[in-house]
């Protein structure tokens, strides 16, 4: 996955866990909330690729 397309989809997804809260946080919180959520999506897309891509060898250990 390329950074670019990594950092569209933790935007993405920290836009809608915010939506989730608008009701109940004002501006600067929810810009907090979305800057925190980025951070956390963006760590999970990493580790998901990364556990992947050692599944994957486990899996096929002649593709090396």
């Amino acid at each position: 996955m390329t950074t670019q397309l990594k950092h569209d989809v933790a935007l993405m997804m920290a836009q809608h866990c915010v939506e989730l809260l608008v009701n109940i946080l004002d501006e600067i919180e929810r810009q907090q909330a979305r800057e925190g959520f980025y951070e956390i999506c963006k760590a999970g897309i990493d580790y998901y690729e990364v556990h992947a891509d050692r599944m994957h060898k486990r899996l096929r250990p002649l593709d090396n």
